[in-house]
């Protein structure tokens, strides 16, 4: 999702770095934040737990990330 990319591009973070601090897979990640794929319940609690922002954040844009304030 593009909120992904955005929270880790903020961060600078690379995607293997997020790869290997939340345990998903970077390909996956890739997947995710390039094609749109949809995640899993668990990879959801890893990015929201990792990036400190609600899952309403990552799937619609409802909310704010405290990252990005």
């Amino acid at each position: 999702s593009e909120r992904l990319k955005k929270l880790r591009t903020h961060n600078c973070l690379s995607e293997k770095e997020v790869a290997s601090l939340t345990g998903i897979e970077e390909k996956r990640l890739s997947e995710i934040e390039e094609a749109g794929s949809s995640m899993t319940m668990t990879e959801l609690k890893k990015l929201t737990t990792f990036y400190r922002c609600s899952s309403d954040y990552l799937l619609f844009g409802k909310g704010i990330s405290n990252l990005l304030n």
